[in-house]
C-alpha cells in the first residue's frame, strides 16, 4: 500500500515540475519577444534616424550641386529656362536630377512652372516673378506702377485689388488710425510697417488665405531687385507688367518656345520691331519701361530632396549667384 502510494506522488511530483518546466519556458519565450521586439524596435528607430540623417545630406549635397550648374553657365549677357540650371537633360532626354542616385540614396531637384504641365529638373529664377516689396519705395512711398502691376497680377488670377491694399497697409510705415489699426489690434496682431522677409508671412495679413497664398507663390517673391527677366517670366507676369496679349505676349511666348532667348532690350524712342530674330527686343511702342526688365538672373530657388530607404529630406533655398562670387544664401527651409 506504501508503495502505491510512493509511486502515486512520485509521478504526481513529476508532473507538477512538468508543469512549472512548460511555465518556465513559456515565461522565458514571452520575454525573449518582448525583448526581440523591443531590439528590434530600437533598430527601426536608429535606422530612421540615420537614414533620415543621409537623406539631409542628399538634399544639401543637391542644392550644392545645381549651384554649380549656374555657376558654370557661359552666358554671361543673358540666362533662360532651356540652360542646365534651369532644366539639365542627359543624353537621352531624361532629367539629368531626377532621382539622381549618390550614396545609397538618390536627390532630386525640381520645381513648377506655370507654362510647362510636367515639373523641370533644376533651379527656378526668382527674377522671373515680381518683387511685391517694391511696391514702397526706400523712402516709404508708395510706387502706383508697381502697385498697378500687383492688382493687375490678381486680379488675373480671380482675386480683388482689395488685396494689394491690404498687403501695403501692412508694410507701409502708415497707420494713421485706420482699418489697419483697429483690425490687427482685435487680432491680437500688429502690422509690420516693413518688407517682407518671407513670402509665408502674407498669410497673417487680412484677406489672404493659404489658398491665395499658394496662387501667387509661383509670380511673386520678396528677395529680388524688382528687375525681372523676360526670358523666364511666365504669362501672367508678362501681362501685370503691362505687355498687350494681342501681340507682345504672343511673340514673346512663341519666341522663347523655339529656344532662342532674348538677349538684348532697347528702349530707344525710335520705331522698330517689337522682337526680332536677334533676340533684341523694342520697347519703343510698349507702354513697359526697360528698367523693369532684364535678360538675366542672379536670384534663384532651388527645392531639393534626398531620400534614402523610403525615408526624404526636404529643403528650400534662395541664393544669390552672381559670377566670380560664391554663392549667397538668402532664404533656407528645412522640412
Amino acid at each position: 500500500m506504501k508503495a502505491r502510494k510512493l509511486t502515486s506522488f512520485r509521478k504526481h511530483g513529476r508532473g507538477s515540475v512538468l508543469v512549472i518546466c512548460v511555465w518556465i519556458v513559456t515565461i522565458l519565450v514571452l520575454l525573449a519577444i518582448s525583448i526581440g521586439r523591443r531590439a528590434s524596435f530600437e533598430s527601426r528607430i536608429l535606422r530612421y534616424h540615420l537614414s533620415r540623417a543621409q537623406a539631409y545630406c542628399l538634399a544639401r549635397s543637391a542644392s550644392e550641386r545645381v549651384y554649380l550648374e549656374k555657376a558654370a553657365d557661359k552666358n554671361v549677357d543673358y540666362d533662360y529656362l532651356q540652360e542646365d540650371w534651369s532644366n539639365k537633360l542627359k543624353a537621352d532626354g531624361s532629367p539629368e536630377f531626377k532621382d539622381f542616385p549618390l550614396g545609397g540614396g538618390t536627390f532630386t531637384i525640381k520645381y513648377s512652372y506655370p507654362e510647362s504641365e510636367e515639373p523641370l529638373y533644376g533651379m527656378q529664377d526668382e527674377q522671373s516673378k515680381i518683387n511685391i516689396n517694391t511696391i514702397i519705395d526706400s523712402t516709404g512711398n508708395e510706387i502706383k506702377e508697381r502697385r498697378d502691376e500687383f492688382v493687375e497680377l490678381l486680379e488675373n488670377l480671380g482675386y480683388g485689388a482689395e488685396l494689394a491694399d491690404r498687403f501695403i497697409d501692412w508694410i507701409d510705415s502708415n497707420d494713421d488710425g485706420s482699418y489697419e489699426e483697429r483690425y490687427y489690434s482685435g487680432q491680437g496682431l500688429k502690422p509690420k510697417n516693413a518688407p517682407l522677409d518671407r513670402l509665408e508671412e502674407l498669410i497673417m495679413i487680412d484677406g489672404f488665405t493659404q489658398e491665395i497664398v499658394d496662387a501667387l507663390t509661383p509670380y511673386v517673391t520678396v528677395y529680388t531687385n524688382g528687375e525681372i527677366n523676360v526670358n523666364t517670366a511666365p504669362e501672367e507676369v508678362l501681362l501685370a507688367l503691362g505687355f498687350n496679349n494681342n501681340d507682345e505676349v504672343p511673340a514673346i511666348l512663341n519666341y522663347r518656345a523655339d529656344g532662342d532667348a532674348i538677349k538684348e532690350i532697347i528702349s530707344s524712342p525710335a520705331a522698330c520691331s517689337f522682337l526680332d530674330a536677334d533676340g533684341k527686343l523694342c520697347l519703343s511702342a510698349s507702354k513697359v519701361k526697360s528698367d523693369r526688365l532684364s535678360c538675366k538672373s542672379e536670384i534663384f530657388r532651388a527645392n531639393s530632396s534626398g531620400t534614402v530607404l523610403n525615408v526624404t529630406k526636404r529643403i528650400t533655398s534662395v541664393v544669390e549667384i552672381k559670377s566670380g562670387t560664391a554663392p549667397k544664401q538668402l532664404y533656407w527651409y528645412e522640412e
